[in-house]
């Protein structure tokens, strides 16, 4: 009975130490992995389809997933547009991008707060947790660089109303109004958008008037001239 006693003592030392040995090498795992349970989803609701699983991924794996998931900084943008024409200016191009190593950090660290060797109750018993990923806002700098660039490309100076003489007929030359764009009211456009995830506005330049704006009454009366026939007369002395 004695021996019976001391085997079944030894078994149950045996079990504990196996059961103590494989928690602790689970634990071991998961010190450099993401527990289970752990997904990361978009802040704004508008840059993922659904929550992505990072449970069991190391920071450099869930980092390659995540960002495969989202859209590239080159193809995400907004679109501007001054009358017919239209520019795009992308995340890339005004510094805009996702907070991919933030949002894979604190994935990591879930479940940190306790001694490392503990770890194993978070992988035998996952707790759901969404980690939300944001995005680092544009540079404003660098937004009115671009618009100022395309400030310049539209600005355009008044032209005043002209008279034209051709075939003895005179017309007249309508005046045509000039164009700037207020670079810092576009840029705080701009800015606007980006953080309302607004992807196409419309900006209005300003006008300038010419300083001649039509052609009369110099047109009626370069017309009334050219109307009456005239006659010139040369008087030579030495005739």
């Amino acid at each position: 009975m004695r021996a019976v006693r001391v085997l079944v003592l030894i078994m149950l030392v045996l079990l504990v130490v196996t059961g103590v040995t494989g928690a602790l090498v689970l634990a071991d795992d998961y010190r450099n992995r993401i527990y289970p349970g752990v997904a990361i989803d978009d802040a704004s609701g508008g840059l993922m389809t659904g929550a992505l699983d990072v449970g069991g991924l190391t920071r450099i794996a869930a980092r390659d997933r995540l960002s495969s998931r989202l859209a590239s900084p080159d193809s995400q943008g907004i679109t501007l547009e001054i009358g017919a024409q239209s520019w795009q200016l992308t995340w890339a191009m005004v510094g805009q991008s996702y907070e991919v190593d933030a949002a894979v950090a604190q994935a990591l660290a879930v479940g940190r707060e306790r001694p490392w060797w503990l770890g194993f109750t978070r992988v035998i018993v996952p707790r759901p947790v969404t980690i939300p990923i944001s995005v680092v806002p544009a540079d404003p700098a660098l937004i009115r660089a671009n618009v100022g660039a395309i400030a310049e490309s539209i600005a355009t100076a008044p032209q005043d109303a002209d008279l034209v003489v051709a075939g003895g007929q005179v017309r007249g030359v309508p005046s045509q109004e000039g164009q700037w764009l207020d670079v810092d009211q576009a840029t705080a456009q701009v800015i606007d958008a980006l953080q309302q995830g607004i992807d196409r506005i419309s900006l209005k330049p300003n006008a300038i008037a010419a300083e001649i704006p039509t052609a009369e009454p110099a047109l009626s009366q370069a017309q009334a001239l050219l109307s009456r026939p005239f006659v010139v007369v040369v008087d030579d002395p030495l005739t």
